[in-house]
Order: C-alpha cells, then structure tokens, then sequence
C-alpha cells in the first residue's frame, strides 16, 4: 500500500484500515512453583497462524508475566505459545488456541507446565 504522506486523510485512511484488520493477544503467565501459582516474569511468548504456521509475533513477558501483543493479524485461528524463561533450568511450556477476530481482543491466563522437551508445539 502506497501513502501520500501529504494528505493526512490517507494517512488516518491506512491506520484505520490496519486496526480493522488486527486484534489484541494479551497474556497473564502463570507457573505452578512449590505449592503456589507465580507469574512467570521473562516467559517467552510466540503467537503463530493455525492455518499457515507462521510467527505472527514474538516477546517476552513483562516483570509482572504479562504480554500483550497489538495489531495481530486477525480473521484466523492462532496459538499462543509459552515457554519458561531463558535461565530456568527446566523446561515449562504452555499452549493457548483462540479465533482472533477483526478489531478483536482475547485475554487469557497462560500456565506453563513442566515439560520433558524444549519445544511446546
């Protein structure tokens, strides 16, 4: 898509046209350490096309297991993909299936599981 960046209509005409084509992803990762449920601080978070495989987004979660990701493209079926963060020592994985409408927004708790394999798809 070509803009006419002197023409401020076109510019707010391609923005609107973006966000209608895109929803919101937003994660709360959780583990179950010891006897308790703890955010998972630094998880790793890839949101992939159902229908085609591919990487949609990538991120880490903030200091508090939160993740959210804007502007995904939308109108499909996506995983959301968890694994634990870099310096753990285990692996922990988790894997959340959703329809991301257009101008939709999903939010969901994330809880990783203990794994015996470094890949959760």
């Amino acid at each position: 898509m070509q803009l006419d960046v002197t023409e401020p209509d076109s510019i707010k005409l391609a923005v609107e046209k973006i966000v209608k084509e895109c929803g919101t992803i937003d994660v709360l990762v959780v583990a179950h350490l010891g006897n308790q449920d703890v955010n998972v601080s630094g998880a790793r978070i890839k949101i992939k096309s159902v229908s085609t495989g591919g990487v949609l987004v990538t991120g880490t979660a903030d200091s508090y297991g939160r993740f959210r990701a804007d502007n995904v493209s939308a109108n499909q079926n996506v995983d959301v993909i968890g694994t634990q963060p870099s310096d753990w020592n285990s692996y922990y994985c988790g894997k959340w299936s959703t329809y991301l409408s257009a101008g939709g927004f999903k939010s969901e708790t994330l809880r990783l599981l203990f794994s015996e394999s470094s890949t959760c798809e």
